[in-house]
């Protein structure tokens, strides 16, 4: 790579050119040059299970150099050396670590409430990077990535239509029959009442990330962890508001956070109309104990630890989710609702995300 001082000024929409007049700036791309290569280093990247690549810059600004008297001090080299290579400017990054390789399919999370937004057409894993205040990154690992039938929000029926071209036994025993132009899920008499949910299909496909159960990240102090319920039926994400669900667990740093899911595998989240495409979540109550144990706040609400649930409720309102489902509480005599909740009857044991329209970093 060969490139001129002064070159980037000429890039378009570049807004601080002052700050890079005396530079000179390359961009380089690992990537191969034939398509079926390139096809191969996807396939292996999107299969490796470590992002860290032994990779260095072999930097020479000295050859050929026309400046009578040349001395190395003249160079403002940006990182470190690598001290135990026998190599002549072998340099590192500026932590004093090799360059870490990343793959186009991540989804950067910033502190400020604000993701990256990532095309993820064709990917088979997206990976999490939390940017906290202090420009410091955390890897948050990859998840992996299922196209499913985007679907509606349900509707209740009383009973099942005819015309469906397939009928199967899925979880809890429910019973899903598959129609050319929508779904439909009925519980059984013993947990589900009987209850029977339509689906509509949109016609187009989405993309559900698989969650990571028992996520457990602690460094530079911050800490990002959550525990998924036992036994849950809801183990699929939208990509993006699992991209805001973590950065809404970073903000507040508790340990205690139990998620009981966002949608399943079929992208129904029955008996729930309203958990379709994996973009409305449920966590149970935060306590005063902070066991993450489940909380009937209709019946006892003097475990519910209201201030930090609400300071939960701000940051996941401060990543995109407008508002909330709740039940009323009584204290003191007093009839209570968390804020920016709705009342809405099953809610009475988890807060239920809704409305969410990520913050896209420019």
């Amino acid at each position: 790579i060969c490139v001129n001082v002064g070159n980037y000024l000429k890039e378009k929409d570049i807004t601080n050119k002052k700050d890079f007049e005396n530079w000179a700036i390359a961009k380089v791309k690992l990537q191969p040059k034939k398509e079926n290569q390139q096809k191969k280093w996807k396939e292996g990247l999107e299969c490796t299970t470590s992002k860290t690549a032994k990779l260095y810059l072999s930097v020479d600004g000295h050859t050929d150099n026309s400046i009578p008297n040349f001395k190395p001090t003249y160079m403002l080299y940006q990182g470190t050396t690598n001290k135990d290579s026998k190599i002549k400017n072998h340099f590192l990054n500026t932590e004093d670590t090799y360059f870490t390789l990343r793959q186009n399919k991540v989804i950067d999370i910033y502190h400020d409430g604000k993701i990256s937004k990532v095309d993820l057409k064709d990917a088979k894993k997206v990976s999490y990077i939390y940017h906290d205040k202090n420009d410091k990154k955390h890897d948050l690992g990859s998840f992996s990535l299922i196209e499913v039938d985007e679907l509606k929000n349900g509707k209740k029926l009383d009973t099942v239509p005819k015309g469906y071209v397939k009928e199967e036994t899925i979880s809890n025993k429910r019973k899903k029959y598959t129609y050319s132009d929508k779904i439909i899920v009925k519980g059984t008499k013993g947990d589900e009442k009987g209850k029977i949910r339509k689906y509509v299909k949109t016609g187009k496909k989405a993309l559900l990330a698989k969650i990571i159960n028992n996520l457990n990240h602690k460094q530079n102090d911050i800490t990002i962890k959550f525990n998924l319920k036992v036994g849950g039926t809801r183990p699929y994400v939208n990509p993006n508001a699992l991209a805001c669900m973590l950065g809404t667990i970073a903000e507040v740093g508790y340990e205690d956070i139990t998620l009981i899911g966002f949608t399943g595998k079929d992208n129904h989240g029955f008996p729930s109309t309203t958990h379709v495409n994996g973009k409305n979540g449920d966590f149970r109550y935060l306590r005063t104990d902070k066991t993450g144990d489940a909380l009937d706040i209709s019946k006892d609400p003097t475990d519910l630890d209201v201030n930090r649930q609400e300071k939960m409720i701000d940051a996941f309102n401060n990543f995109g989710w407008e508002k909330f489902y709740s039940v009323y509480y009584t204290i003191d005599n007093k009839s209570k609702i968390l804020k920016l909740s709705d009342k809405s009857s099953g809610h009475h044991n988890h807060l239920h995300t809704r409305l969410l329209t990520p913050n896209y970093k420019k």
